[in-house]
């Protein structure tokens, strides 16, 4: 097999190196992924600047790794079109991600977008997340353990088109975590609040009115359902969530509001 690794955590990060343990086993594989850390980017493309392509062929055993000073998306999109042209992957797998993408975050991961980018392009693919925050110790074995398990299951037996799948894990060794279940995307998102830095204050005697202010919020509201990605990897699960790229509302083409039009 061949699978195609990329993240937005960027080449560096502790995340990949797991992923690249995980599943170098299993199959051949090819690296692009970003130069720089790129979480939050969501499906952004670089379109309008030259790109820095950086060999790192000491990242994976064959030597097939580059760093790109781009985005997920924009990685993948090159290993498609440039590296792989001639081989196309069996798998595209994203991450490992350090943060869960559930619920509304789903919206705004570059994780989920380089699978996106993937499925988009006919390609069987993977968003892998674990749950830990930013200022928890990250335990990605659990996810090792799955994705070397359902990886080679999803090259062999595809998705359908335009479908890639969605994984959150417990940030937990495999033998804590409860079990692996199906999973509807919730509602959970993160608040906002943007604060002035205090060390911004006016200049003694000027305010222009310019400030620099930052988004602490950082708290957590839950979805509703017990069936859930955010819900059932509160709870210990590993959440699988099939995602479109088809963002179409079908059920308002069924039965649309009375409008005018």
């Amino acid at each position: 097999m061949h699978f195609l690794l990329t993240n937005d955590d960027g080449i560096h990060a502790p995340g990949m190196a797991a992923l690249i343990e995980a599943v170098a086993p299993l199959a051949d594989l090819t690296i692009v992924a970003p130069l720089n850390e790129r979480s939050a980017i969501s499906h952004a493309i670089a379109v309008f600047r030259p790109l820095l392509l950086e060999p790192q062929p000491h990242r994976v055993p064959g030597g097939r790794a580059w760093a790109l000073d781009a985005n997920p998306a924009d990685c993948v999109k090159y290993a498609l079109t440039s590296v792989l042209v001639d081989q196309p992957p069996d798998l595209v797998i994203s991450g490992i991600n350090r943060g869960q993408n559930a619920g509304t975050n789903i919206l705004y991961s570059g994780t989920v977008a380089g699978a996106m980018e993937g499925a988009l392009n006919g390609v069987p693919s993977i968003a892998i997340s674990i749950s830990a925050l930013f200022r928890e110790e990250a335990d990605f074995s659990g996810a090792q353990e799955f994705i070397a398990r359902v990886a080679p299951q999803v090259a062999e037996q595809g998705l359908p088109p335009w479908v890639m799948l969605n994984i959150n894990v417990p940030s937990l060794p495999p033998e804590r975590i409860q079990g692996a279940r199906w999973a509807r995307q919730g509602e959970a998102r993160y608040t906002d609040l943007f604060e002035i830095l205090p060390e911004d204050n006016p200049r003694e005697g000027i305010d222009d009115g310019q400030r620099m202010v930052s988004n602490t919020g950082a708290d957590l509201i839950s979805s509703e359902g017990e069936d859930t990605d955010d819900r059932l990897l509160a709870h210990g699960f590993i959440a699988l969530t099939p995602l479109t790229c088809d963002r179409t509302a079908h059920a308002v083409l069924r039965d649309p509001p009375p409008l005018e039009l």
